[in-house]
């Protein structure tokens, strides 16, 4: 190839790269009419619109400027995403429109049609002046979104006030609700609010407490304005991103009345047994600490500890067998203990009369003495519990003699235990 062949070369394909990242990742001048069908370069976006499901409607997507101006940038342009009746949606954003089959920048997913309210059990449209939206920042290859009222709750807060919209502040909102509410607001599906549905095998927990979550909106609107009830909340969240505990004990008032009415088709009827029972409140990391000596020969090589929880606080758990089972990274393992085994507490939640409980047990190998477990927490809006109020209630080790074929000998010695636990912080 000549040189001045090759110059050229670079210099066009460096100004396609320029020229492409004008409004936040392409440039806005350019037109894709021309193509209306997918390729394998475009970024795909697909989910489900509920409020509960909708049964119809249509999705619209938008690429956000930072000043907040707007432009629509699904596939095909200029037309609305048909909703379908299981409230699923489909579309893309155009190759030409990104760069290296990702977008720069924040997206807009917009939602009006029609769904059956869980409050009321009719049908209610959501207008076009009231849609229901979802931001997203930089989607790439593909990616499943959910529209919904948290969905909307986020974007609300993403965009209070005024200044720059950036991909940290969407990210953030995003962030913040999910933690609230306890499931991922973007990328959990909620599902339709029917017992079949919740008694399917492809049904997970988040998709369970999601729906649920969106009921207990429902019953908090039934005698008002969804949009009433999404201002409340994001006023409160406004100063400092943490929830009143009258707006979190609000929600779960409402999500209790759902549970126990007609209106709930699921064969969940208490709220303890979903993830949503401290919705509004915040988490807690505490650690189960071991200190002590083995005697001579032995090592550290296995534990089964019972940790009794203070009042109110929760697990996160799949509540879909007899025994419950922490979801994945409410416990882990500390740094002393072998890398890759990955421990899920046996959770008892609260009752009535008691106070939850997670069990946690394991055997392998040879342990460091010191922080043994954490243990994320959920709790109640409003002042958090001593770390006292967090017991031990019962802490089996096991010690390891490598010269007696791994034998596990008792930990207890003349003297007590040789390896005692603790909840610290």
């Amino acid at each position: 190839m000549k040189a001045k062949t090759f110059f050229w070369l670079i210099l066009i394909l460096v100004t396609t790269n320029i020229c492409g990242c004008g409004f936040g990742g392409f440039s806005g001048g350019g037109s894709t009419t021309e193509q209306t069908n997918p390729t394998d370069t475009d970024t795909k976006i697909s989910g489900v619109v509920s409020k509960g499901l909708f049964k119809d409607g249509y999705v619209k997507v938008y690429a956000v400027n930072p000043d907040r101006t707007r432009q629509e940038i699904s596939i095909p342009e200029k037309e609305p995403i048909r909703i379908n009746s299981f409230g699923n949606y489909s579309t893309h954003i155009s190759s030409t429109k990104t760069f290296n089959g990702s977008y720069s920048g924040v997206v807009e997913i917009e939602a009006t049609g029609t769904y059956t309210d869980e409050a009321t059990a009719v049908d209610k449209t959501v207008t076009t002046e009231e849609p229901l939206r979802a931001l997203i920042a930089n989607p790439t290859d593909k990616m499943k979104v959910a529209v919904t009222p948290l969905t909307e709750l986020a974007a609300q807060i993403a965009t209070k006030g005024s200044g720059t919209l950036t991909a940290d502040k969407v990210n953030s909102a995003n962030a913040l609700i999910s933690d609230l509410f306890k499931v991922d607001i973007i990328a959990t599906q909620p599902v339709a609010l029917t017992g079949d549905e919740f008694l399917k095998s492809g049904t997970d927990q988040a998709q369970k407490d999601y729906t649920l979550a969106l009921a207990a909106i429902s019953q908090l609107a039934k005698n008002g304005k969804l949009s009433d009830v999404l201002t409340t909340l994001a006023t409160d969240l406004a100063d400092d991103g943490a929830m009143s505990a009258e707006n979190a004990a609000a929600f779960q008032t409402a999500l209790k009345e759902f549970l126990a009415s007609d209106r709930n088709p699921t064969v969940v009827k208490d709220i303890r047994l979903t993830n949503l029972a401290n919705a509004g409140g915040t988490t807690r990391t505490v650690k189960v600490t071991t200190t002590g000596e083995p005697p001579p020969g032995f090592s550290f090589g296995g534990f089964v500890v019972t940790v009794e929880l203070p009042q109110g606080v929760t697990l996160k758990a799949d509540f879909s067998g007899e025994a419950y089972q922490t979801l994945s990274g409410v416990v882990t393992t500390s740094a002393t203990l072998p890398q890759g085994i990955y421990p899920m507490g046996n959770y008892i939640p609260p009752s009535d009369t008691a106070r939850g409980r997670v069990t946690v047990g394991m055997v392998s190998g040879s342990f460091g003495i010191g922080e043994l477990l954490t243990i994320k927490c959920d709790v109640p809006a409003g002042t958090p519990p001593p770390i006292s109020d967090f017991k031990i209630v019962s802490f089996d080790a096991a010690l390891y003699d490598p010269n007696n074929g791994g034998s596990t000998p008792s930990n207890d010695g003349p003297n007590g235990k040789f390896i005692n636990a603790t909840v610290t912080e």
